[in-house]
């Protein structure tokens, strides 16, 4: 069973960029790190949306219908040694999410950039 659908297949069934409609994935913001403590993506500040505008980001995070459900990819150096994680997870609320940030549990983030994406369904 799909959580998400996109054009009625299910998004695990996408097996590359190219079989996504031309430009339907969209760059809404870059941010570069540089010893912060946080990096925000806020909905309605320096160009950010995070309404229906894209119902793919977070997986529709304007729904005040069902639980948020997100993916991330990480790609982290330390020393010589690479990483590159793959996360996913669920926000246990219908309420409409208008704010995504990013933070260590204690330090800054020395560097780095974040981008948001969203992806129209037509």
């Amino acid at each position: 069973m799909a959580l998400v659908k996109y054009n009625n297949n299910s998004i695990s069934a996408i097996t590359a960029a190219s079989s996504l409609p031309t430009g339907a994935m969209t760059l809404i913001k870059e941010i570069t790190a540089s010893s912060d403590d946080t990096i925000d993506f806020v909905d309605g500040t320096s160009d950010v949306v995070l309404d229906s505008t894209y119902p793919i980001y977070l997986f529709n995070p304007s729904s005040t219908t069902f639980v948020k459900h997100f993916m991330s990819r990480t790609q982290d150096t330390h020393g010589s040694t690479s990483a590159d994680s793959y996360y996913g997870g669920y926000f246990n609320t219908t309420s409409a999410i208008d704010e995504i940030s990013f933070k260590f549990a204690s330090g800054n983030i020395d560097a780095g950039t974040f981008k948001l994406y969203g992806i129209k369904d037509s």
